[in-house]
């Protein structure tokens, strides 16, 4: 007897920046690509390079002249901010039953760093 072979996955990745439009960009793919079968979907989010630590006063340092714990701080927070701007886009997928997965890449060139993510 052979044996079934499990249907292949096709991967589709859409980068968002967290506005209508990307809403509007997931839905559509959404809709394009979950009918053909099973499919993994890729939230792309770029966001810059953090190279700047905001001071109380609105002034900025350079990360380099901050305290490391202060650098690490901020820079968590930064990412914190990135994940939940994915939730929204994460549960759309939620609600289609399609598998998920969120990738925040750090750049200060989007189509660089899309273009290169696997």
């Amino acid at each position: 007897m052979g044996e079934m072979e499990a249907p292949a996955v096709s991967t589709v990745a859409v980068a968002v920046s967290g506005g209508r439009s990307s809403r509007h960009a997931l839905k559509w793919a959404l809709d394009k690509f979950v009918p053909e079968g099973r499919v993994l979907f890729r939230i792309l989010h770029v966001r810059p390079a953090i190279t700047m630590v905001p001071t109380p006063m609105g002034n900025f340092i350079p990360i380099s002249q901050v305290r490391e714990d202060v650098a690490s701080a901020y820079i968590k927070e930064a990412e914190w901010r990135a994940s939940n701007m994915l939730v929204p886009f994460q549960k759309m997928c939620a609600q289609r039953k399609v598998e998920a997965e969120a990738v925040l890449l750090e750049s200060d060139d989007v189509a660089s760093a899309i273009s290169f993510k696997r």
